[in-house]
């Protein structure tokens, strides 16, 4: 359909367009009652029929590229760049990887349709194309299979042939066992024949061998070792041939992008399961766990490595509609909040040396209904004392809080005290000079008071907003803004990827009471 896109009071149309933007959509012919149908069923999400052919859009917090009507538009933000964008992905998706896991009975993960499988799907999509294209273990998937095809794990397999006896070239106990038993083998020689005359041939009375069995060695490269790489490969096939139907069956904001990472993540399996040498391996029937080649080995370490965690142990953390919001709808404010979550984690674990000993699903529910899961990340700092970080929980009345459930996003307890962080993707600008500043608005600072007054024994709540500044404002209880090292109060933290100043140094001050004296600073 034949459309033109507008912002708001210009009459320029668009292909380039912001998240959280209002446009307008003029199509060029007057629209039909099923047209219109066909529109709002198609992209309810980011239309609202104005009059006529004209409609308002707005893509939310989406960010990328999508296809509206048949046109490509990029969709982008000024908050925050695409390399940032993926960037944050990236890191999510190697935390998700590395945190604590029990592996479960190892059973060919086959994906099913239904719903409660997408969730599933979408995470190990995500996973291995971060292992293939961007990094596992410190390269690509696909380097670590450079490994393994300059040198394949092989054995020698001795087999018995039989060979004429001027093909052959050695002898040995096994072959005069053979020649003694099988009588049939001997010919006698004819007179004139040239080795009539040799002393051997009068020794054997005039006849000699015409075939001799000899034992040959050859490179087998049908092992355990390899059949299991061999699974694992086909097994990452299958993700990516799920996805294919998915997309064959479904289109989505993000559907380009994912397609072509897609089509990308399959071209270089493709690659390697036609590696020559792989052709005669096997297919694996059982699985070589305690095999050191799998354990040692550069290249078959990391992929099994890979099995292990992703295939086979992977705790599927996130909720059905946030990785489905995140690889469908590429929903920057989300990944915003995830991103904030584990750069916490992360910094917990520096800070505190202490690497995270427990990772489960956290149960909700406000008191009345069921709510989205949280997350939980333990921590044993000194070996002794337990921290705690918290995504999404809920604190209902009666159960955390003294008057209405409220939600933050990162919740950290640390001896019986809490500490809320909201990640906002979202501030306030003015403009001093040559320069941008960013704040965050009054709404959210108000939020922070309510968490500090009502959920029972919470010492700080902080803002977290997209600004690259290197410091964090915090305004202690008693009315001074200040950071001291006693933190009662409110803070807004500036956090962006590369850009952790700030909330390093809130969590630092948090956390004093565990830090080493050559941490506290």
């Amino acid at each position: 359909m034949i459309h033109e896109i507008y912002r708001k009071g210009s009459e320029d149309p668009l292909l380039a367009l912001e998240e959280n933007t209002d446009y307008l959509v003029r199509f060029a012919e007057e629209i039909s009652d099923q047209q219109r149908e066909e529109l709002l069923q198609n992209y309810g999400m980011i239309l609202q029929p104005l009059h006529h052919n004209l409609f308002l859009m707005n893509f939310g917090n989406f960010v990328g590229e999508t296809v509206f009507c048949g046109q490509t538009y990029r969709v982008d933000s000024k908050k925050i760049s695409t390399g940032q964008m993926d960037d944050m992905l990236r890191f999510i998706t190697s935390r998700m990887a590395s945190l604590p896991y029990q592996a479960v009975s190892p059973t060919k993960l086959r994906v099913k349709s239904d719903a409660a499988w997408k969730a599933i799907l979408y995470h190990l999509w995500n996973d291995l194309r971060q292992a293939l294209l961007v990094e596992w273990e410190g390269a690509t998937l696909e380097e670590w299979w450079e490994c393994v095809a300059r040198q394949p794990h092989h054995c020698l397999e001795r087999e018995t042939i039989v060979k004429p006896l001027w093909k052959s070239h050695q002898m040995d106990e096994r072959t005069i066992s053979s020649l003694l038993k099988s009588p049939e083998l001997w010919q006698p020689l004819k007179r004139n024949h040239t080795l009539a005359s040799t002393r051997l041939a009068q020794r054997l009375n005039g006849s000699l061998p015409s075939e001799l069995e000899q034992i040959q060695k050859r490179i087998q490269y049908d092992t355990p070792e390899n059949r299991m790489l061999k699974w694992i490969l086909s097994e990452a096939f299958e993700i990516t041939r799920e996805i294919e139907k998915r997309l064959a069956n479904r289109r989505f904001f993000n559907h380009l992008e994912v397609k072509r990472t897609n089509w990308l993540m399959q071209d270089r399996l493709e690659s390697m399961m036609s590696a020559p040498w792989l052709a005669e391996v096997g297919s694996l029937q059982h699985i070589p766990s305690s095999s050191t080649v799998l354990q040692k080995k550069n290249g078959y370490r990391q992929w099994y490595s890979f099995y292990q965690r992703i295939l086979l142990g992977s705790q599927y953390p996130l909720p059905e509609e946030d990785i489905t919001s995140l690889i469908e709808g590429k929903d920057i404010a989300k990944l915003y909040e995830y991103w904030c979550f584990f750069q916490v984690v992360d910094a917990v674990e520096r800070l505190t040396q202490s690497k995270p000993y427990s990772f489960a699903k956290e149960p909700n529910d406000d008191g009345f209904t069921q709510l989205k899961e949280g997350l939980k990340i333990s921590f044993l700092v000194k070996g002794t004392e337990r921290l705690d970080v918290y995504f999404n929980k809920c604190f209902s009345r009666n159960r955390g809080s003294y008057t209405q459930p409220y939600r933050p996003d990162i919740s950290l307890n640390w001896r019986s005290e809490w500490h809320h962080f909201d990640a906002k993707f979202k501030y306030m600008s003015v403009q001093e000079k040559d320069q941008v500043h960013r704040y965050v608005k009054k709404e959210d600072i108000d939020k922070m008071h309510t968490y500090k007054d009502a959920i029972l024994g919470t010492q700080t709540a902080w803002v977290l907003f997209p600004d690259a500044g290197d410091d964090f404002a915090f305004y202690q209880e008693g009315g001074q803004k200040e950071s001291g090292n006693e933190l009662q109060g409110i803070g807004a933290v500036g956090v962006m990827p590369g850009e952790l100043t700030g909330l390093e140094r809130g969590l630092r001050t948090v956390l004093s009471g565990c830090l080493t004296d050559s941490q506290v600073v």
